[in-house]
């Protein structure tokens, strides 16, 4: 079996993430390829949050982004009107 190497703060995201049952055991996982999102989704899950519909977990949760890291990240782009593009290799429709 190979050594995983993972940092003590991704340590404890991933607990957490398996303990509030926001990705269950694929939260304690290492991801093999960035997940896509359509700039729709990226516009939605960023009105929400600035709506007050949801905390980052909750919006997260609720589109499936993996990381509140990159929600914020496109919160930033969104208040800084900076353009949204699409993740690569995202499907349209």
């Amino acid at each position: 079996m190979s050594k995983i190497s993972i940092t003590d703060n991704e340590k404890i995201k991933a607990i957490e993430s398996y303990i509030h049952g926001e990705m269950g055991f694929v939260g304690l996982l290492r991801r093999k390829h960035n997940d896509t999102y359509s700039v729709e989704i990226k516009k939605q899950a960023v009105e929400e949050y600035l709506e007050g519909k949801g905390s980052y977990q909750n919006i997260c949760k609720k589109y499936k982004i993996h990381s509140d890291a990159q929600l914020r990240n496109w919160i930033r782009m969104y208040n800084g009107y900076r353009e949204l593009r699409p993740s690569r290799d995202v499907n349209t429709g």
